[in-house]
């Protein structure tokens, strides 16, 4: 995995890896990206923690087999220590907050208490991957991913629309987000537009370029 290796790569001592994951829409596969490459990361023996801030859909505790029991309104009143809201996955060495409720979620955004957080996790953790709501649905992932060093937008192939990625992206613009990088699942290498999709997907990970606006009924399938 690109991803894998890049996260593995040397780094200065003082910098920490915050990693946003959102989509366009539900359904995309970004809990289970998340899930797998905190697996992958704590087999490499890297501190990893995952991060559930997807209060209408959080599946993070379920993924890692864990009860999905809401733990972050103590960071709210009274104060606790990050450790005291952190679990562990039975089958890796990584951890996990599961998700809040929508009201604690935005209580913490507004308050600071979500980038007090954030502040404890850089100091304890390696990589620290936060699943957020699609962008499509909710703002959270804008106003989150101010607190992210690196953005990444996962779609979907042959689900995700051009007009859902070119209006997510264009979102996260206008709200001052960059994203770093396009993640695609469910590749079909067969594909006769895989390789122009993943060279597109590429430019406008490493440029600030405008997407491109195809047709409204095109799909990541039928990229030419």
């Amino acid at each position: 995995m690109r991803i894998h290796t890049a996260l593995c790569a040397p780094q200065s001592s003082d910098r920490k890896q915050v990693i946003l994951v959102t989509s366009t829409r539900p359904g995309d596969g970004k809990t289970s990206f998340c899930t797998g490459l905190a697996r992958s990361l704590a087999r490499t023996r890297m501190r990893v923690l995952v991060i559930d801030a997807d209060p209408y859909r959080g599946q993070i505790a379920a993924a890692f087999g864990a009860p999905a029991v809401p733990a972050w309104d103590p960071l709210v009143e009274p104060r606790v220590s990050l450790r005291d809201i952190v679990q562990a996955d039975a089958k890796s060495a990584a951890h996990f907050i599961p998700a809040p409720n929508e009201d604690d979620l935005q209580l913490l955004l507004h308050t600071g208490g979500f980038a007090t957080l954030i502040d404890e996790a850089r100091q304890a953790y390696d990589v620290v991957i936060i699943d957020t709501p699609p962008v499509m649905t909710s703002a959270d992932a804008a106003l989150i991913g101010r607190y992210a060093d690196t953005r990444l937008l996962l779609v979907r192939w042959g689900r995700t629309s051009w007009d859902d990625m070119t209006a997510a992206a264009g979102f996260l613009r206008l709200c001052r987000v960059g994203l770093d990088g396009i993640v695609m699942a469910g590749v079909d290498t067969g594909s006769t537009g895989y390789g122009q999709l993943a060279s597109y997907a590429s430019d406008t990970a490493s440029s600030d370029n405008r997407f491109m606006r195809p047709t409204s009924d095109r799909s990541l399938t039928k990229a030419e």
